[in-house]
Protein backbone atom coordinates (compact mmCIF):
# COMPACT_ATOMS: atom_id res chain seq x y z
CA UNK A 1 0.00 0.00 0.00
CA UNK A 2 1.10 3.54 -0.85
CA UNK A 3 2.22 6.06 1.95
CA UNK A 4 -0.64 8.42 0.51
CA UNK A 5 -3.27 5.18 0.83
CA UNK A 6 -2.54 4.86 4.44
CA UNK A 7 -2.32 8.18 5.41
CA UNK A 8 -6.22 8.45 3.94
CA UNK A 9 -7.18 5.03 5.84
CA UNK A 10 -5.60 6.89 9.01
CA UNK A 11 -8.05 9.56 8.54
CA UNK A 12 -11.35 7.33 8.21
CA UNK A 13 -13.19 8.05 10.96
CA UNK A 14 -16.30 5.94 11.60
CA UNK A 15 -19.44 7.59 11.74
CA UNK A 16 -21.39 7.83 15.04
CA UNK A 17 -24.12 5.46 15.34
CA UNK A 18 -25.22 6.96 18.80
CA UNK A 19 -26.97 10.38 18.97
CA UNK A 20 -26.41 11.46 22.41
CA UNK A 21 -27.72 15.37 21.94
CA UNK A 22 -30.79 13.12 20.54
CA UNK A 23 -31.19 11.59 23.49
CA UNK A 24 -30.20 14.41 25.74
CA UNK A 25 -33.02 16.40 23.57
CA UNK A 26 -35.48 13.81 23.95
CA UNK A 27 -34.79 12.85 27.86
CA UNK A 28 -35.27 16.75 28.58
CA UNK A 29 -38.50 17.13 26.71
CA UNK A 30 -39.95 14.26 28.22
CA UNK A 31 -39.19 15.52 31.54
CA UNK A 32 -39.88 18.58 30.83
CA UNK A 33 -43.16 17.52 30.07
CA UNK A 34 -43.82 15.51 32.57
CA UNK A 35 -43.28 18.31 35.34
CA UNK A 36 -46.06 20.22 33.74
CA UNK A 37 -48.37 17.61 33.85
CA UNK A 38 -47.67 16.74 37.07
CA UNK A 39 -47.72 20.62 38.04
CA UNK A 40 -50.75 21.44 36.72
CA UNK A 41 -52.61 18.28 38.75
CA UNK A 42 -55.14 17.09 36.17
CA UNK A 43 -53.36 15.19 33.37
CA UNK A 44 -55.82 15.37 30.88
CA UNK A 45 -54.86 18.84 30.14
CA UNK A 46 -51.50 18.43 29.62
CA UNK A 47 -50.83 14.88 28.86
CA UNK A 48 -50.96 15.39 24.94
CA UNK A 49 -47.64 17.28 25.28
CA UNK A 50 -46.04 14.13 25.31
CA UNK A 51 -46.68 14.19 21.48
CA UNK A 52 -43.63 16.51 21.17
CA UNK A 53 -40.79 14.20 23.04
CA UNK A 54 -42.37 11.24 20.84
CA UNK A 55 -42.05 13.39 17.71
CA UNK A 56 -38.47 14.80 18.34
CA UNK A 57 -37.08 11.00 19.11
CA UNK A 58 -38.74 9.52 15.70
CA UNK A 59 -36.82 12.71 14.41
CA UNK A 60 -33.67 12.18 15.75
CA UNK A 61 -33.45 8.14 17.12
CA UNK A 62 -35.75 6.87 14.63
CA UNK A 63 -38.82 4.51 15.13
CA UNK A 64 -37.39 2.73 17.81
CA UNK A 65 -36.67 5.51 19.51
CA UNK A 66 -40.20 6.74 18.87
CA UNK A 67 -41.96 3.92 20.60
CA UNK A 68 -39.16 4.15 23.82
CA UNK A 69 -40.45 7.41 23.82
CA UNK A 70 -43.79 6.52 23.55
CA UNK A 71 -43.87 3.78 26.07
CA UNK A 72 -42.41 6.43 28.78
CA UNK A 73 -44.85 8.74 27.74
CA UNK A 74 -47.77 6.09 28.58
CA UNK A 75 -46.32 5.14 31.70
CA UNK A 76 -46.02 8.20 33.30
CA UNK A 77 -49.70 9.13 32.45
CA UNK A 78 -50.84 6.47 33.26
CA UNK A 79 -49.49 6.52 36.40
CA UNK A 80 -50.46 10.16 37.35
CA UNK A 81 -54.18 9.95 36.18
CA UNK A 82 -56.60 9.01 38.75
CA UNK A 83 -57.98 5.36 38.18
CA UNK A 84 -61.42 6.62 38.14
CA UNK A 85 -60.66 8.72 35.63
CA UNK A 86 -58.36 6.54 33.63
CA UNK A 87 -61.54 3.62 33.44
CA UNK A 88 -63.80 5.98 32.36
CA UNK A 89 -61.92 7.59 29.47
CA UNK A 90 -60.08 5.04 28.41
CA UNK A 91 -61.62 4.68 24.73
CA UNK A 92 -60.05 7.85 24.40
CA UNK A 93 -57.21 7.36 26.26
CA UNK A 94 -56.27 4.25 24.34
CA UNK A 95 -57.27 6.05 20.63
CA UNK A 96 -54.92 9.08 21.59
CA UNK A 97 -52.00 6.77 22.49
CA UNK A 98 -52.52 4.95 19.51
CA UNK A 99 -52.34 8.15 17.22
CA UNK A 100 -48.90 9.02 19.29
CA UNK A 101 -47.12 5.89 18.41
CA UNK A 102 -48.13 5.60 14.85
CA UNK A 103 -47.53 9.27 14.02
CA UNK A 104 -43.59 9.01 16.44
CA UNK A 105 -43.01 5.77 14.07
CA UNK A 106 -43.62 7.42 10.53
CA UNK A 107 -41.77 9.88 11.87
CA UNK A 108 -39.13 8.03 12.40
CA UNK A 109 -38.99 6.32 9.44
CA UNK A 110 -39.34 8.56 7.04
CA UNK A 111 -36.50 10.60 8.80
CA UNK A 112 -34.52 7.35 8.53
CA UNK A 113 -35.02 7.55 4.88
CA UNK A 114 -34.30 11.20 4.37
CA UNK A 115 -30.51 10.75 5.96
CA UNK A 116 -29.97 8.06 4.30
CA UNK A 117 -30.67 10.01 1.30
CA UNK A 118 -28.56 12.45 2.30
CA UNK A 119 -25.57 10.08 3.59
CA UNK A 120 -26.21 8.61 -0.18
CA UNK A 121 -26.00 11.95 -1.84
CA UNK A 122 -22.41 12.99 0.47
CA UNK A 123 -20.91 9.99 -0.42
CA UNK A 124 -20.86 10.84 -4.03
CA UNK A 125 -20.14 13.91 -3.69
CA UNK A 126 -16.64 15.15 -4.70
CA UNK A 127 -15.92 17.17 -1.71
CA UNK A 128 -14.64 16.43 1.92
CA UNK A 129 -18.09 17.80 4.10
CA UNK A 130 -15.92 19.33 6.99
CA UNK A 131 -13.07 21.60 4.86
CA UNK A 132 -15.09 21.72 1.23
CA UNK A 133 -11.57 20.61 -0.50
CA UNK A 134 -11.27 17.51 -2.55
CA UNK A 135 -12.31 14.03 -1.27
CA UNK A 136 -8.91 11.86 -1.34
CA UNK A 137 -10.56 9.83 -4.18
CA UNK A 138 -11.62 12.91 -6.32
CA UNK A 139 -8.16 14.30 -5.35
CA UNK A 140 -6.58 11.34 -7.49
CA UNK A 141 -8.92 11.35 -10.44
CA UNK A 142 -8.26 15.11 -11.01
CA UNK A 143 -4.79 14.55 -10.13
CA UNK A 144 -4.78 12.03 -12.96
CA UNK A 145 -5.93 14.31 -15.69
CA UNK A 146 -3.50 17.20 -14.47
CA UNK A 147 -0.50 14.26 -15.16
CA UNK A 148 -2.06 13.61 -18.15
CA UNK A 149 -1.94 17.27 -19.13
CA UNK A 150 1.55 17.84 -18.33
CA UNK A 151 2.94 15.05 -20.43
CA UNK A 152 0.64 16.00 -23.21
CA UNK A 153 1.85 19.86 -22.92
CA UNK A 154 5.11 19.12 -21.36
CA UNK A 155 4.89 21.33 -18.70
CA UNK A 156 5.72 20.89 -14.98
CA UNK A 157 2.89 19.85 -12.12
CA UNK A 158 3.91 20.23 -8.55
CA UNK A 159 2.87 18.71 -4.97
CA UNK A 160 2.49 20.44 -1.63
CA UNK A 161 1.98 17.76 0.75
CA UNK A 162 1.51 19.68 4.66
CA UNK A 163 0.17 18.30 8.19
CA UNK A 164 -0.60 19.77 11.11
CA UNK A 165 1.83 19.83 13.61
CA UNK A 166 0.11 18.42 17.35
CA UNK A 167 -2.91 17.71 16.15
CA UNK A 168 -3.97 14.74 18.27
CA UNK A 169 -2.73 16.99 21.15
CA UNK A 170 -5.04 19.72 20.13
CA UNK A 171 -7.95 17.32 20.50
CA UNK A 172 -6.95 15.93 23.14
CA UNK A 173 -6.79 19.45 24.67
CA UNK A 174 -9.71 21.20 22.90
CA UNK A 175 -11.98 18.97 22.07
CA UNK A 176 -13.17 16.89 18.55
CA UNK A 177 -15.50 19.83 17.57
CA UNK A 178 -12.72 22.88 17.81
CA UNK A 179 -10.46 20.21 15.84
CA UNK A 180 -13.02 20.26 13.32
CA UNK A 181 -13.41 23.62 13.43
CA UNK A 182 -9.18 24.49 12.90
CA UNK A 183 -9.57 21.88 9.98
CA UNK A 184 -12.28 23.91 8.36
CA UNK A 185 -10.22 27.55 9.00
CA UNK A 186 -7.30 26.36 7.99
CA UNK A 187 -8.77 24.96 4.50
CA UNK A 188 -10.21 27.97 3.99
CA UNK A 189 -6.41 29.86 4.35
CA UNK A 190 -5.38 27.04 2.00
CA UNK A 191 -7.50 27.69 -0.47
CA UNK A 192 -6.36 31.72 -0.05
CA UNK A 193 -2.84 31.28 0.05
CA UNK A 194 -2.98 29.43 -3.67
CA UNK A 195 -4.69 29.73 -7.12
CA UNK A 196 -7.50 28.56 -7.82
CA UNK A 197 -6.28 26.32 -10.75
CA UNK A 198 -4.76 24.63 -8.06
CA UNK A 199 -6.31 21.30 -6.35
CA UNK A 200 -6.53 20.84 -2.66
CA UNK A 201 -7.37 17.53 -1.30
CA UNK A 202 -7.48 15.77 2.29
CA UNK A 203 -4.44 14.41 3.35
CA UNK A 204 -5.16 11.72 6.21
CA UNK A 205 -6.91 12.80 9.35
CA UNK A 206 -5.06 16.12 9.86
CA UNK A 207 -3.31 16.81 6.61
CA UNK A 208 -4.05 18.38 3.49
CA UNK A 209 -2.30 17.82 -0.38
CA UNK A 210 -2.04 20.48 -3.14
CA UNK A 211 -1.43 19.71 -6.59
CA UNK A 212 0.01 22.99 -8.58
CA UNK A 213 0.00 22.84 -11.92
CA UNK A 214 2.96 24.35 -14.27
CA UNK A 215 5.21 24.68 -10.91
CA UNK A 216 8.38 24.06 -11.22
CA UNK A 217 11.07 22.10 -9.05
CA UNK A 218 11.55 25.56 -7.11
CA UNK A 219 8.27 27.47 -7.30
CA UNK A 220 6.58 24.25 -4.88
CA UNK A 221 8.65 25.12 -2.07
CA UNK A 222 8.30 28.79 -2.43
CA UNK A 223 4.27 27.42 -2.02
CA UNK A 224 5.47 25.21 0.74
CA UNK A 225 6.85 28.03 2.43
CA UNK A 226 4.00 30.41 1.73
CA UNK A 227 1.42 28.51 3.51
CA UNK A 228 3.10 27.74 6.29
CA UNK A 229 3.92 31.51 6.98
CA UNK A 230 0.06 32.23 6.26
CA UNK A 231 -1.06 29.27 8.93
CA UNK A 232 1.82 30.73 11.63
CA UNK A 233 0.28 34.16 11.68
CA UNK A 234 -3.33 32.37 11.31
CA UNK A 235 -5.17 32.29 15.05
CA UNK A 236 -7.52 29.27 15.70
CA UNK A 237 -10.29 28.93 18.09
CA UNK A 238 -9.50 27.54 21.60
CA UNK A 239 -11.60 27.70 24.84
CA UNK A 240 -12.18 29.77 28.02
CA UNK A 241 -9.08 28.92 29.42
CA UNK A 242 -7.26 29.80 25.78
CA UNK A 243 -9.44 31.78 23.60
CA UNK A 244 -7.29 31.93 20.54
CA UNK A 245 -4.42 29.21 19.68
CA UNK A 246 -1.94 29.19 16.44
CA UNK A 247 -0.81 26.10 14.72
CA UNK A 248 2.40 25.06 12.80
CA UNK A 249 2.34 22.84 10.25
CA UNK A 250 5.14 20.75 8.30
CA UNK A 251 5.01 20.57 4.21
CA UNK A 252 6.85 19.29 1.61
CA UNK A 253 6.72 19.35 -2.17
CA UNK A 254 8.21 17.40 -5.05
CA UNK A 255 7.50 17.69 -8.89
CA UNK A 256 6.40 15.88 -11.45
CA UNK A 257 7.86 14.55 -13.59
CA UNK A 258 11.49 15.14 -11.70
CA UNK A 259 10.63 13.03 -8.68
CA UNK A 260 7.92 10.73 -9.77
CA UNK A 261 6.99 9.01 -12.86
CA UNK A 262 2.93 9.28 -12.16
CA UNK A 263 0.26 10.54 -10.16
CA UNK A 264 0.87 8.63 -7.10
CA UNK A 265 4.07 8.67 -7.54
CA UNK A 266 4.07 12.25 -6.93
CA UNK A 267 1.72 12.17 -4.18
CA UNK A 268 4.19 9.75 -2.60
CA UNK A 269 7.35 11.36 -2.97
CA UNK A 270 5.87 14.99 -1.43
CA UNK A 271 4.14 12.45 1.87
CA UNK A 272 7.31 10.73 2.17
CA UNK A 273 9.36 13.74 2.34
CA UNK A 274 7.33 15.53 5.40
CA UNK A 275 9.20 15.57 8.81
CA UNK A 276 8.44 12.51 10.89
CA UNK A 277 7.64 14.95 13.90
CA UNK A 278 4.93 16.38 11.79
CA UNK A 279 2.25 14.58 14.07
CA UNK A 280 4.14 15.09 17.11
CA UNK A 281 2.72 17.16 20.09
CA UNK A 282 3.95 20.64 20.26
CA UNK A 283 5.17 22.24 23.73
CA UNK A 284 3.61 25.20 23.70
CA UNK A 285 0.24 26.63 22.67
CA UNK A 286 -1.66 22.84 23.36
CA UNK A 287 0.20 21.16 26.76
CA UNK A 288 -1.90 19.92 29.63
CA UNK A 289 -3.83 22.34 31.59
Amino acid sequence: MSNVTAAADEGHVPQQTFDLPGVLLVVGTEAFVTALVLLVGEPWSAWYLYLIPITLAGIRLGPAGAIVAWAVSAGVVTLAAPHELLREQWPGFTVCLSVFLVSGVLTGIRSRQLLGRARALESTSPLDPLTGVLRHEAFLARLAGETERADRYGHPLGMVALRVRGFDEFTRVFGRYKADAMLEHLARVLRLSVRSTDLIGRLGEDGFIIALPYAASEQAPEVAKRIADAVATTTFEGDALEPTVTREIATSSATYPTDAESALGLLDAAVASLSPEASMPEPEGSGPR
